[in-house]
């Protein structure tokens, strides 16, 4: 099923790619293999990625209160976001990780926020599922260089999508192994392509 749905996914991108006039070097893909070890790009694609992504987009999908730990990292990742760029001294960054530390603490405490978080999990879970699908989607625009038109972002994202789908199928009938297995495997298909034939990219 899966590589099938990985040639569907190849051919629908091929051809939507065609339509809109999108250029190879639009991508960021080929920047990185000209600034870093193409070992270590293929390690990062093929195991950090998928790991990292799953437990993020399709972690908390059988589990919902693992929605508290995403709600965490994102908050950890707007606090350091805002302290890398200079937009906040260290002693307020300081401040708004106890804080970040606390919300998350009293939302693993509280019984009454648990048991909200799954009734309305189940209640919601279709648009929770589609929202995860579409957010990770969303999340590899930022693999393009450059986007002349914003209303093109659908189309380039479009492989990611049909992919989530899939991913999030896979996550819910099985286990999030199963999941990351599927992930890496779609990624570790063309980088392999891409290391065994450099003159592709």
């Amino acid at each position: 099923m899966f590589f099938i749905l990985f040639i569907f996914e190849m051919a629908v991108a091929s051809m939507m790619f065609s339509l809109i006039g999108f250029e190879d070097d639009s991508h960021k893909f080929k920047d990185l293999f000209e600034q870093m070890p193409k070992f270590l790009i293929f390690l990062m694609a093929v195991i950090a990625a998928p790991f990292l992504e799953e437990f993020i987009f399709r972690g908390f999908l059988k589990y919902p209160l693992s929605i508290i730990g995403i709600i965490g990292l994102l908050l950890f990742g707007v606090i350091f976001f805002f302290k890398s760029n200079d937009y906040i001294d260290p002693a307020t960054t300081l401040g708004m990780l106890f804080a970040a530390v606390g919300i998350i603490g009293w939302l693993f405490k509280s019984e009454k926020i648990q048991d909200k978080i799954k009734t309305n999990f189940i209640k919601y879970f279709g648009v929770i599922f589609y929202a995860s699908v579409v957010i990770f989607a969303y999340v590899h625009i930022f693999n393009f260089n450059e986007i002349e038109y914003w209303y093109y972002t659908p189309i380039l994202v479009l492989p990611q999508f049909i992919l989530a789908l899939y991913l999030g199928y896979i996550r819910v009938r099985n286990n999030i192994w199963a999941s990351i297995y599927i992930h890496a495997l779609n990624n570790a298909i063309p980088m392999s392509i891409v290391l065994l034939f450099p003159e592709a990219i």
